[in-house]
Formats: C-alpha cells, structure tokens, sequence
C-alpha cells in the first residue's frame, strides 16, 4: 500500500511512501490535523488496519519549493509509522490533534486512538451510540459534531466526554441526509450558525444550506447523491467546496467530474461567518466597511478573551480581556462576564479587578447587581475570615465553597445582600 504526496503549489507529486501493508487495498480513509508543527495524517483501511504517521517541520513541507524539496523529500521518509487495527469497519475518520477518531459503521460509539497507544477506545457506550453518516470536530478540537441518517445533530465534549446538544434537523419525515459541513465554523463556542447539508428529498437530493436555529434553507442545489463536501481553509473567501462524482466507475470520454466553489455574497453572513471563525480584526474591518453592527465583534472578542484567560491563566491575556470591556457598550454583559470571571479565576488580584471594574459600569439589571454585590461580600469575609496571607483562592481551597454559595449552591449558600 502506498500514499502519494502532492504539492499544490508545485503542482506535482513530492514523493510516494509505502506503507507496512501486506494485503491488497482497494479503498483506505484519510484525515490529518497540524499540532505544533506536526502533522499527524491517519490511513485507515476498510479492513482496520490503521496507520498513523507524524511528519515533524510540517510549515516547510506545505510550503515546498523546487529549491526545497530534496529537504522536504527527507523529512517525509523520515516520518514516524505506527501501525495498530482497530475491530469496527469504519465509516469515516477524522483527526483530533494527535489523536484519530473512528466513526464506525452501524450503531456502535466512537473509537478513538491517541498516538502512542496500541488500542482505540469507545466513546460512550453501546446503549447511547448513534449511526452517524459524518463526524466533524470544532472550537480546535474540543467539540466532535455528529449527523445521522435521520437528521439528528449531537455535540460531545472531548474534555468531559459528555453530551452537550441534541437536535434534529428533519424539516420532514421522509429526509435521509449523507453528510453535512460547516459554513460558519464555530472557533469559540459549540454554537453552530449555519451549516451545509447533503440530504434526499424525495427522489432527488439535495446540497442544502440550513440554519441550525430556525431549519430555514438559504440556498439548495440539486447534486449526485455521492457528492462530497470538502473542508475548506478557515481563512478562504469561500464558504462550501463539494464534487460530485463520475457518472459510472469505468472511466469514458463522456463522464465528468464537478466541482463546485459557494462564496458568500450576503453582507450581514459572510460578517457572521467571520465572528463564528474567530476572524475577528477581518470582521471588524468587514463591519466597518458594509455599515454593520461592530458591537457583534467587540462582543466577541470579549467572549474569546475570557475563554483564553481561563483556560492559559496568562496575565498578557487578563490584561488584554480587561482592555476589551471598554469597547462593549452592554453594561449588563460586562457584567455577567466580570461576575463569571469573578468566580472562575484563581488569584486573588484577578478577582478584586473584575469586581471593581464591575461597579464601574451602569449596570442595569437587579439579577446581575445582586450577584456582583454578593460575590464583593463574601470575597471580604472569606479575606477577613482566614487572613490575606492565607485566603488561597485556588480549586482545593475553601474559597470554593465560599464562591459555591453565591448562586445558592453548595452547603454555604448566602443569602441576598439588602
């Protein structure tokens, strides 16, 4: 078995790389995803034999040129096999950072095989599994997306591995869908804007563009039901990419292949588009242009620093989350953000900063005041209670309890603040 490099950019094969196969192979699976610079390109044959390859130095390799290539030739024969077999044909693969999820035929849970591992694992269990026709992942990889056959959307979180959404997309009973894409990939959050769809309505199908919120189609095209939709770069001006196949499996001069290129025309959806993909000084310059409302981009960013603070913990990004308040003009908003942030971080000057910064804000809403009044209260006792020198705000620390109380939660939950 052997697997074909090619360099778009010099049009032309880069090298030929075979794989420790013994048996024949007449259909194979392929994914990858790029993580620190490497790249990890998964090669799943029909059979479950699985190959895992990690190309090291990929930014040179995807930038090949004739002066470099000889070097790049190197580096890709140089790439690190391995080699495992996983027991469930699959349906489709796809690539989580260093890690290959299998989607496997039938009704059976996700397999997923981590790099330097020898077995894959389920996801779930065979009681919740659900046949899925396409898995895609979001939000850099945190969140998998799978589509059934009957239109049901599920969202699992890969860090907790638990189910976040639910939702079918049938606008009637007899739809059978093949695949689906995003349009406006969600960068940030698991909320998911629009979406293209492969689907059988009646006795043709369809590439349909739907929002997930409403159902309301956008846009259809009538296509071979073996059309593909291909991903596209995050970055590019299109928006959906799909082929459809030859007419018959034995090539002739009147069988074709298609290719079709969706860009966004509309104004207010290729804006959306851009906020939905963390795009988002391109955004602010794109509402700039076309009138639109900037408030969505300040938004946000807002909504993308606070993630980024908490997750990394890194004061540049605390910093940078407390400047881009100043730019969202819904106090409410600033808000609830400052009270969130106010009972996520872990460092005292963190917490006082949001809470001070909190009062400077005409804030509106009684829900939001209350709840910033009681988090300022109970951060003065819990100080005055255990000491400055030994109120630990960290997630072991008695603060937590403290914090718990004040959405009346835990055992010590506080009463309103008059």
């Amino acid at each position: 078995m052997e697997i074909t490099f090619l360099s778009t950019d010099l049009k032309a094969p880069m090298m030929t790389m075979s794989l420790p196969s013994s048996t024949p192979c007449t259909k194979a699976l392929l994914s990858s995803d790029v993580i620190n610079d490497n790249c990890y390109l998964s090669v799943f044959r029909k059979n479950g034999e699985t190959f895992v390859l990690r190309i090291s130095d990929w930014t040179h390799l995807a930038h090949a040129s004739k002066e470099t290539l000889t070097k790049c030739c190197e580096s890709l024969s140089s790439a690190e096999t391995q080699t495992t077999l996983c027991k469930y044909p699959p349906r489709n693969i796809i690539n989580v950072k260093d890690s290959v999820v299998v989607v496997p035929e039938g009704k059976v849970p996700l397999q997923i095989l981590t790099t330097g591992y020898s077995e894959f694992d389920s996801l779930g269990d065979i009681e919740t599994a659900e046949s899925y026709v396409r898995v895609r992942s979001c939000c850099k990889a945190r969140f998998l997306v799978g589509l059934t056959a009957e239109g049901s959307v599920t969202i699992t979180d890969l860090w907790t591995f638990a189910t976040v959404l639910r939702k079918n997309m049938r606008t009637n009973a007899n739809e059978v869908f093949f695949d689906f894409m995003f349009v406006d990939k969600p960068a940030i959050g698991p909320k998911i804007g629009t979406i293209a769809v492969i689907v059988q309505c009646g006795d043709h199908v369809e590439m349909q563009v739907r929002s997930m919120k409403t159902l309301e189609v956008a846009y259809r095209v009538t296509v071979a039901k073996e059309t593909a939709l291909l991903p596209v770069s995050e970055t590019a001006d299109r928006v959906i990419l799909l082929v459809e196949p030859f007419g018959t499996k034995v090539l002739s001069d009147g069988d074709t292949v298609k290719v079709r290129e969706i860009v966004e025309s509309q104004p207010e959806m290729k804006f959306q588009r851009l906020i939905s993909r963390g795009q988002l000084d391109q955004a602010e310059q794109f509402a700039i242009q076309f009138g639109l409302d900037v408030q969505r981009v300040h938004v946000a960013r807002m909504d993308y620093l606070f993630t980024q603070a908490t997750v990394n913990g890194s004061n540049e990004d605390f910093e940078k989350l407390m400047k881009s308040f100043e730019a969202v003009k819904d106090h409410n908003m600033v808000g609830e953000i400052c009270f969130s942030g106010a009972t996520t971080f872990d460092k005292y000057d963190r917490i006082i900063s949001l809470l001070a910064y909190a009062k400077k804000r005409a804030i509106t809403d009684a829900e939001t005041i209350d709840r910033l009044a009681r988090a300022s209260y109970i951060l003065a006792t819990y100080r005055l209670t255990m000491g400055p020198e030994n109120a630990r705000f960290d997630a072991g620390s008695v603060w937590q309890s403290f914090i718990a109380g004040v959405d009346g939660e835990g055992e010590w939950r506080s009463e309103r603040v008059a």
